[in-house]
């Protein structure tokens, strides 16, 4: 459906955007994610034609579109701050695509409704003003704007980071409900590791411009392939070599090691332990109640290892007990000195 290919964004002598290639399939929920400054939302406005390129093909349904106006190339886009018209009603603000393309009014006026529908704004609401809606109303305004022209590609740049984080949760639900109803292929741009999981069907991990990693959500999570990728993605321990003496099927060599938060169980000194785990004594220094979960610090032998524990009937494990941390090796991710999973 999408292929970019080879594109490079430049400014002057400075690039900001290196052979930048990646394909996304027809219907498709597909991520960018990485820390600000990565080039996600650069590669983001060069699809969308807001942002030149300066060498590289852009592919939509095997057409080229590089040199194609943004009004051209059958797309819709969410922006992080909405950019909606503060001086129109929100009925105008679906409805403006549609009238710069001059539909008829009559088309207009069913297609605006339908859109509000799906994005649950009222026949009320679409007679206020932009500036009398919350936060959650203006971005579902925004959805439902970019949604009304039926594009065949909706892009999105950080829509929800305006937003609380119960509301930004919630909205997750319904962005991906929307995007399976409407079919579109949608392209969407983060920093938050949490979005980028619970609603892509896959991911692409951006650092500096370049691909890390292209894969699903539980491929990126917990089979990072490089050891950027490992320390990004998620909470991790990076293991002490002491700790790994009688695990026998990890790599050595100058390997790293890493184990995320949820893979480190702790419990009572001298507990049983499934065989082959990595067993290592240690005294909690730190515990704390997180609703599903409980979180630890253990103390061992000089370093510090993090654990997020789910179920809450764990109040032996105070700060101060002695306890054993218990890994399983097949849960640790090791990497080469060159940070290339091994």
């Amino acid at each position: 459906m999408i292929s970019m290919q080879n594109v490079v964004v430049s400014y002057g002598s400075t690039t900001v955007l290196p052979e930048f290639s990646l394909d996304v399939k027809e219907g498709e929920f597909f991520t960018l994610l990485g820390p600000s400054g990565c080039g996600k939302t650069t590669a983001l406005r060069a699809l969308a034609g807001l942002t030149p390129v300066t060498s590289g093909k852009i592919l939509v349904g095997g057409k080229d579109v590089t040199r194609l106006p943004s009004d051209k190339r059958q797309l819709g886009m969410v922006f992080q701050n909405y950019a909606l018209f503060p001086s129109m009603s929100v009925r105008d603000n679906i409805g403006f695509g549609l009238k710069v393309a001059k539909r008829p009014q009559k088309e207009i006026e069913r297609a605006v409704r339908e859109a509000a529908e799906s994005v649950d704004i009222t026949e009320e609401q679409l007679g206020r003003g932009i500036s009398e809606l919350s936060g959650g109303q203006q971005q579902r305004v925004a959805i439902a704007r970019a949604l009304v022209t039926r594009p065949k590609i909706l892009l999105m740049d950080e829509p929800l980071s305006n937003l609380d984080a119960k509301l930004r949760k919630r909205m997750r639900e319904q962005l991906k409900l929307l995007q399976r109803e409407f079919g579109v292929t949608s392209i969407y741009v983060t920093h938050d590791q949490d979005e980028a999981l619970s609603m892509s069907d896959r991911i692409a991990v951006l650092d500096k411009g370049r691909i890390a990693q292209v894969g699903t959500p539980e491929d990126v999570y917990s089979r990072s392939r490089t050891e950027g990728v490992c320390q990004f993605i998620g909470d991790v321990n990076r293991l002490p070599g002491e700790f790994l003496k009688g695990a026998t099927t990890l790599p050595r060599d100058g390997a790293r090691h890493y184990v995320r938060f949820e893979d480190v169980a702790v419990q009572a000194r001298g507990g049983e332990t499934p065989p082959g785990s990595i067993v290592v004594p240690g005294t909690v220094a730190y515990s704390g109640f997180n609703g599903p979960y409980r979180a630890y610090m253990i103390e061992c032998a000089g370093h510090k290892i993090r654990a997020s524990v789910y179920g809450t009937d764990r109040d032996h494990e105070h700060t101060g007990s002695a306890v054993d941390i218990v890994i399983r090796p097949e849960r640790v991710m090791s990497y080469t000195e060159d940070g290339v999973r091994c």
